[in-house]
């Protein structure tokens, strides 16, 4: 990301998240984008746009006049899962001297991972672990400290070195996250055949781009994917 944004220069702004879309006239820059910078809303102008966002946080953009009320429906009812990253930074890898490879799947519906496997500049590792569901819920009722150290546990579930062994660790809660307010989209019955077909549809020179908009949800190559279609 910071390499494409070096490519880009000043053509990125920082800080400025869009409040409001307006579909003007046809002649001339058809769009107006209104963001808040400096104490006041500035706006800029455009013959297209192309929201790169999840559905959480376009909820906040007022669109005038209003999407189709199919589009609507779809922002406003996708749900987002609720998933929780912890990163913990270990002195060794010591589970390599176990013979084992880092990974596992606990009781506990933590899933854990090598996340330095192909490292060979240090000595150090760090074990990547993926909760959601309620162990992930519960998480986001805690402290940052009682997080990390919740985490901590749920590695030692499967690798109970990790208390000795731990250095420092980081902690990803997306729902609390104010800029996806979830990790990835959480399809109900029958919402595939419902909501994904309106989801990406482009309307009137607006357009819909991110992984949710994709048929590889939740994964890089759906955000570069819909990239291309938006493109």
């Amino acid at each position: 990301p910071r390499a494409m944004a070096s490519a880009l220069g000043d053509v990125v702004r920082y800080n400025a998240p869009v409040v409001r879309v307006t579909r003007e006239s046809a002649a001339g820059p058809r769009f107006r984008v209104d963001y808040p910078a400096n104490a006041r809303v500035e706006s800029l102008t455009a013959s297209r746009v192309i929201f790169a966002i999840p559905f959480t946080t376009m909820r906040d953009i007022e669109i005038r006049p209003r999407l189709s009320k199919e589009k609507e429906q779809a922002i406003a009812g996708l749900s987002y899962y609720a998933g929780t990253r912890f990163l913990l930074q270990s002195r060794s890898r010591f589970w390599r001297s176990g013979g084992l490879n880092g990974s596992a799947r606990t009781d506990r519906a933590t899933e854990v991972w090598d996340s330095t496997f192909d490292q060979v500049r240090s000595t150090r590792g760090i074990l990547g672990a993926s909760v959601g569901g309620g162990v992930g819920r519960a998480v986001l009722d805690m402290t940052a400290d009682d997080s990390l150290r919740f985490g901590i546990g749920l590695v030692a579930d499967a690798f109970p070195a990790i208390r000795s062994q731990f250095e420092k660790g980081f902690v990803q809660r997306w729902a609390l996250d104010p800029w996806s307010r979830g990790a990835f989209p959480v399809f109900k019955p029958g919402e595939m055949s419902t909501l994904m077909p309106t989801m990406a549809r482009p309307e009137d020179g607006m357009h819909f781009a991110g992984e949710h908009t994709s048929s590889w949800t939740g994964w890089m190559e759906g955000a570069l994917q819909s990239g291309e279609r938006a493109a």
